[in-house]
Parts: C-alpha cells; structure tokens; sequence
C-alpha cells in the first residue's frame, strides 16, 4: 500500500517562482485514496499556489490535469500536449508516478516535441498557400479556345498577381494569427479529425484505382511490390485514421479515452473487416479489359 502526504505550500511555491507557466498534474489512484494527490486535491492545491505566488508578486499561470494512473505510460502520454505549452510540470503523485512521468515525457519529450511541431508549421507555411494558390487557379482558370490552360494571356499564371496574392494571403493570414496569440486550437483539431476520416478513405480509393486495368491501362497497372507497398501505406493510414476517430468519440462524449495499444487494438478489428472487401475489388479491376486493346 502507497501513503502520501503534501508538502507544506511555501516549499511548493518556491519551486515555482522561476516558472511562467506551470502544469500541476495529479493521479486518481493510490494518492487520491490517501486525500495527497487526487483531483480533489489537485483542484485545491492549484489557487492555493496561484494566491499565494501572486502574493509575492509573481504571476504563473497554473493549468491542471489529473490522470487515472501517472505511473502507466498509456496514461501518461495523454499529457504530451500539455507538457508542450509549459514551462515546468509538478506531480503530486507518488513516487513511481513521478518517476513515469519524468521517463516518458522528460526534457528529451519537450524538445522532440517542440521540433516536431517546428517542422510541421513549417511544412505547412510551404504547403498550404501553394495548396490554396492552386485549388482557386484550378477552379477559376480560364480556358483558351484550343483547351488550353496555359499561355500569355492567362491571368493566373504562377507569376501572375493573382496567384501570388491567393499565395500571399493565406500566409498573411496565417501570419496573423501568430503575430495577435490567438490559438485556433478547436480548427486544427477538426481538420484532424476530417483528416482522420479522409485519408483512409482516398489512399484506399487510390490503391484500388491504380490496380483497374480499365482505368489505368495495362502499361501503367502497378506491380506486385508496390502493391505491397500501397497496402501498407493503406493499412497504416485506416489503422491511425480509426483509432484518431475513436480516440476523439471519447472525447466528444466527455469521457477519456483508453490507451494507445487499446485504441490500435480497435481500429485494427475495424480494418479487419475492410480488408477482403477491398482485396476483392483491387482482383476485380485487375482483371477488367484494357481499353486501349
């Protein structure tokens, strides 16, 4: 049996001072039942510091989270997101908890953490206003009298102003954004969430119309390796795309979602069940005529 018991506040409050920001994480377990580390207490505990850090004239911002288990790391890695936006994390959970929390999401977590989302806005500061640049040139693209798409006169050439304000536009507006503080923080998570639903669905649309003769020719009908290779990939992309969905069911219902390894274990029966479905059309257009024969 684990007993805790709080430290006294003015030695909490020292360890926070040097911090902007700070995430007081508890645990619904063994410390909850011992009235130390609970919710109860963690939403106790968080004013308390607030008051009395302002007290002494600093000002941190205290956001809090509970887990149901601090010392499994399925649990634990529901606060990576939150670890992120931090500058320091204080468990008042029991040792074994603390220790879990400081291995799977130590300063090596922040930091690959904070590269990764470095990348990911930079690849999309690149990608989306090309992306939107030419969806609108696409969509208001003249047509010249040969059906031609291209030549002097047209206005959306990629060296038109057009095309580059549509492109200018975009990262202004995402510039903007930035630059204000605003977090557009439920957008994001809706277009991964549509994300999660789509990208299964086109990767196995593509698999199987690279696979029909009809549609592709027999010239250009993939071969056994990179139909391999396509299957993966599709396999992959339905496995994180169901488990995605589900993980953000459980939260639409209010409720927190189960593990990592649980959520995959899901989503792999849902892919399951897609399989011979999808491997009965890639045979099926495999063996349709050749249109050009």
């Amino acid at each position: 049996m684990i007993f805790a018991e709080c430290k006294p506040i003015d030695e909490l409050v020292d360890k926070l001072r040097p911090y902007k920001k700070v995430l007081l994480a508890g645990c619904a377990t063994c410390v909850a039942e011992c009235a130390a580390g609970g919710e109860r207490e963690v939403d106790t505990l968080a004013p308390l510091l607030r008051m009395a850090l302002k007290k002494q004239g600093h000002s941190v911002e205290i956001v809090t989270a509970t887990l149901e288990k601090q010392c499994e790391w399925e649990f634990v890695e529901q606060l990576a997101e939150q670890v992120a936006e931090v500058d320091a994390v204080m468990s008042i959970a029991c040792g074994i908890g603390v220790q879990a929390l400081a291995e799977r999401l130590g300063e090596w977590a922040t930091g690959l953490l904070a590269l990764g989302l470095f990348a990911a806005g930079l690849s999309s500061a690149i990608t989306a206003p090309l992306a939107a640049a030419l969806s609108v040139r696409g969509f208001l693209h003249e047509v010249g009298a040969d059906g031609s798409r291209a030549g002097p006169a047209d206005r959306w050439q990629e060296t038109g102003w057009r095309y580059r304000a549509v492109w200018g536009g975009v990262l202004l507006f995402g510039l903007g954004f930035g630059l204000v503080g605003v977090a557009p923080i439920p957008a994001i998570v809706l277009a991964q969430a549509f994300n999660g639903v789509l990208l299964p669905l086109l990767a196995t649309y593509l698999w199987i119309a690279v696979n029909d003769r009809s549609l592709v020719g027999s010239a250009y009908l993939v071969g056994p390796v990179a139909n391999i290779w396509l299957g993966l990939c599709v396999l992959l992309t339905c496995l994180l795309g169901a488990a995605g969905v589900l993980r953000a069911g459980f939260r639409v219902i209010d409720r927190a979602p189960p593990g990592q390894g649980t959520l995959l274990g899901a989503g792999a029966i849902l892919v399951a069940c897609l399989v011979f479905p999808v491997l009965a059309k890639i045979r099926q257009g495999r063996s349709r005529p050749d249109p050009e024969s």
